[in-house]
């Protein structure tokens, strides 16, 4: 009989791909049976929401920034332009997901971010 000392790396890594698919896969249920209490009330949904679901009456805010300043971030003569950079990037992305990447034939990629306003 093997011990875990002597496992061999191919056995390890099935391993842990069958346990991740099985977490991932038992946390994509959508909740009916398990972990629900009897007589518990859904969280209600905001203002001027009907639902969580698609309709003709959502607005969104999309904006894309790109992924990369246009300078060498890594040059340490660069240290304070590249923290505002950052900053500025951070601001315009407060609040919003990444939903998308494109990457335009020159190779520079840009993330796209959105936020539901109704």
């Amino acid at each position: 009989m093997k011990t875990l000392k002597s496992i061999d790396g191919k056995s390890l890594l099935i391993g842990g791909l069958l346990a991740s698919t099985i977490f991932f896969a038992t946390g994509a249920q959508d909740g009916v049976g398990g972990g629900v209490v009897d007589g518990a009330q859904p969280e209600a949904e905001p203002k001027g929401r009907k639902s969580g679901k698609w309709n003709d009456e959502q607005s969104w805010q999309v904006i894309s920034v790109e992924n990369k300043p246009p300078f060498d971030a890594s040059d340490p003569k660069n240290a304070k332009e590249t923290a505002n950079w950052i900053r500025k990037k951070t601001q315009r992305v407060k609040g919003k997901e990444p939903f998308a990447v494109t990457m335009d034939k020159g190779g520079k990629a840009r993330v796209w971010y959105r936020k539901r306003d109704k």
